[in-house]
């Protein structure tokens, strides 16, 4: 690479210019390590001096050389072409000014000394003048700043020599010189203020004490990895409603009090117990010493506040809405007002209630000196306000934007079913009732849209899931349910008071027929009346009361030939239910648990569907005054799927608790509940087989009472345990082999963790 003067640049000279220093034998022989070290740093310091040096020279060398080339190369500056507006004056004296600007500029100048030179290389950083083109980058600094300092000195020349005059056309003529920097002063050396302020703060502050490094560190084994509230494992919990949260967080928040006090504020009080605590604290200086503790206690119990309020928000802005803290909510219907329970504004309030009741925490504890001297002083550890606009803010958001999808289905409820509850159906039966007289299939018609409304809200599911909300529609299902069956009920009163009016109606009638029949005439007149009343009523009113009794006993016998078919139906239905009971004794797959749940449900609302079929039976039987039916299978199918029901469900809970407990780290108080719910699985599984034992027990007692035509695979299938046996078997081997091994293991690791944590809390200590 050439440099500006043209030359080349002899990268082998420069590293070879210096020749390594020798030393005579005799000096080498008695000089120590320390002695090479110094010696080495005095020959390096030599050689970077006559290194800048050398690169000085070249750099003021090229830098003549290239003004020189300018001047040959560059004609002289001409004047500018004057404006044609301007006057001879003017004129006179704007070329005069400039001519002697030029004259000035052509003088010598003073040029920049060397040992400023090497002033300024001594202020660049060593690492700089370190790399593979360092020597040419440091001559190229060098000519800039000989032609920065030629530059300056040539301005500053003409303007303390010539005055510009005030003409149009020389404002621009060169751009002004640089000025000081605002706002700094350095007129007065600092190091003195700098000195006076550090022992000032060393005397005041007290932050060098080695109590305070004391107690920092008592903070930091206490409050490094704790919360006031351990949110973790919100979202493999079951539902949560806002009044247990409100009592979970309430419990937690004074366990964890309690906790810091018996544990952290205990080793601080033993800490400033004893006389060692103020050493170095002269008497002037206890006052700001245990202002300085109070400082860092509350500082250290504020950021523990504000640590937990920031861990309870954060599960509620993951990337993943699956991670959401998962809510129990009901959709109720209350005196024909359809709504969530609990309300918006109070489920809104039982969330935001967690961050007050943190903020509630340690508030009450004691400075030190108030506690050494008897004083009620107390820290200030409230919560910062900042987090706490912060928390309420994006809970706000988070819960408005969770609730979108459990509005809007609580509105597709509203748009379908309000107007049962809203007056509308009221109205409605009203009107139809006003208008009129309708025929018996018209309100039979009108009957069965209630009943068949009805049916549709009972099949609906009995919630929805959303990423926050786990929303129960059950109490909003058997309200609108119930109103459905209300208003198809009133319609059948009407029906029943109308046909028995008409029957009184058509038995008056008959009544005042046989009268006048049986009635002796006393004149001939009274016995041509009653000869023309018997004449117009066997024409006329016979045939009135026939056709109305008729019409009467179709209705009746159609409704009766509905309920048989009805009836039979039913039947059929229970014979359905019963084999699918049945099947429940064949299912032993573990794996198959949430499938066997799944049917359970789906019978179980079939059952429940059978069982309001009866109550329309009953009671349409009541209406024709027959006897009521009496259906004992299906009372026997309510009990046989009981038993099923609740081992189905507890082994499904059991799987899910194993999986959460398997998943999530615990401490020893989580082990210890752990245990305890184990036992009560424990318990309640043994129940369940007991009991499918006695139910296998029964069965068997019974077949020895049947004939003895019985083949030899029967005889081998009842004295073998039944699928449903084994599978209780099987769970109950599962929940004691965790008892006994998984258990013991996590107790295991919660010992090894508070023997690491022990160590490391002796360690700092």
């Amino acid at each position: 690479m050439a440099h500006s003067d043209g030359e080349p640049f002899n990268e082998k000279t420069l590293r070879t210019f210096f020749s390594p220093t020798v030393l005579p034998s005799s000096v080498t022989s008695d000089t120590s390590p320390l002695q090479n070290k110094l010696l080495a740093y005095r020959r390096c310091n030599e050689q970077q001096k006559m290194l800048n040096q050398l690169l000085i020279d070249r750099a003021l060398k090229a830098y003549r050389v290239s003004m020189e080339e300018k001047e040959h190369r560059d004609p002289p500056p001409s004047i500018p072409e004057l404006p044609s507006t301007m006057n001879s004056e003017k004129r006179q004296r704007r070329t005069n000014y400039l001519f002697m600007k030029s004259r000035v500029l052509s003088n010598p100048m003073v040029p920049i000394q060397q040992q400023w030179l090497m002033s300024l290389l001594s202020l660049v950083p060593q690492s700089l003048m370190e790399g593979k083109n360092e020597k040419l980058l440091t001559e190229q600094l060098l000519g800039e700043i000989i032609k920065d300092y030629e530059m300056s000195m040539r301005r500053f020349m003409v303007r303390r020599v010539l005055i510009k005059p005030d003409i149009d056309g020389l404002e621009d003529e060169e751009a002004p010189l640089p000025s000081l920097p605002l706002g700094l002063d350095f007129s007065t050396p600092w190091r003195k203020s700098f000195i006076q302020a550090k022992n000032r703060i060393l005397s005041n502050l007290h932050i060098v004490h080695p109590t305070m490094r004391t107690l920092l560190d008592f903070g930091s084994s206490a409050f490094s990895d704790f919360l006031v509230v351990d949110f973790s494992n919100f979202r493999l919990q079951k539902p949560i409603n806002c009044e247990n949260l409100k009592a979970y967080v309430s419990s937690r928040c004074s366990q964890a009090e309690e906790k810091i006090l018996n544990t952290w504020y205990k080793k601080v009080l033993s800490l400033f117990s004893e006389k060692e605590a103020l050493d170095g604290v002269k008497s002037d200086q206890v006052d700001s010493f245990f202002n300085c503790v109070a400082t860092l206690m509350s500082n250290q119990l504020k950021e523990l506040l504000g640590r937990t309020v920031e861990a309870f928000v954060k599960h509620f802005v993951p990337e993943d809405g699956n991670c959401l803290p998962l809510f129990k909510m009901e959709l109720t219907l209350d005196e024909n007002i359809m709504e969530f329970y609990p309300s918006l504004p109070d489920f809104e309030e039982a969330i935001l209630f967690v961050v007050n009741r943190v903020g509630q925490t340690l508030q009450d504890v004691q400075t030190v000196r108030s506690w050494l001297m008897g004083g009620t002083a107390t820290l200030d550890a409230e919560l910062p306000s900042h987090v706490r606009a912060w928390a309420t803010s994006t809970l706000r958001n988070c819960i408005r934007d969770n609730l979108e999808g459990p509005k809007k289905y609580f509105e597709s409820y509203v748009e379908r079913y309000g107007w049962l509850v809203d007056g509308t159906a009221q109205a409605r039966i009203e009107r139809f009732e006003k208008e009129e007289q309708h025929s018996f299939d018209e309100y039979a018609d009108f009957i069965d849209e209630f009943f068949t409304l009805k049916k549709e809200i009972l099949s609906l599911p009995q919630g929805a899931d959303f990423p926050m909300i786990c929303l129960s529609c059950e109490d909003l299902k058997e309200g609108l349910a119930n109103k459905a069956n209300t208003f198809a009920n009133m319609l059948l009163d009407k029906i029943l008071q109308d046909y028995r009016e008409e029957n009184a109606k058509i038995c008056r009638e008959f009544e005042a027929m046989k009268e006048r029949a049986l009635k002796v005439p006393e004149t001939t007149e009274e016995m041509m009346e009653t000869v023309a009343y018997m004449e117009k009523f066997k024409t006329e009113g016979i045939q009135d009361l026939s056709s109305r009794i008729k019409l009467f006993a179709r209705s009746k016998s159609q409704k009766e030939q509905e309920l048989i078919h009805k009836c039979e139906k039913l039947m059929v239905e229970l014979d359905k239910l019963a084999r699918s009971v049945a099947e429940f004794e064949d299912y032993s797959e573990l794996d198959c648990i949430q499938e066997y749940v799944a049917d359970l449900r789906g019978l179980q609302k079939r059952i429940q569907e059978a069982d309001e079929t009866v109550a329309l039976i009953n009671k349409q039987e009541a209406l024709l005054r027959w006897k009521p039916s009496d259906y004992p299978l299906l009372s026997n199918l309510k009990t046989e799927i009981e038993p099923y029901q609740k081992l189905f469900l507890l082994i499904l809970r059991w799987q899910r608790t194993e999986k959460r407990w398997m998943d999530e780290v615990c401490s020893e108080q989580d082990v210890e509940n752990m245990e305890a719910e184990v036992d009560e699985f424990f318990s309640e599984m043994d129940k369940a087989l007991r009991l499918f034992q006695q139910k296998q027990k029964k069965v068997q007692q019974e077949g020895k009472k049947t004939p003895k035509s019985r083949t030899v695979g029967e005889k081998t299938e009842e004295t073998e345990a039944n699928p449903t046996v084994k599978m209780c078997s099987s769970v109950l081997e599962q929940i004691k082999d965790f008892k006994d091994f998984k258990v013991m293991q996590l107790r295991e690791k919660v010992q090894k963790l508070k023997v690491s944590s022990l160590r490391k809390a002796l360690k700092n200590f």
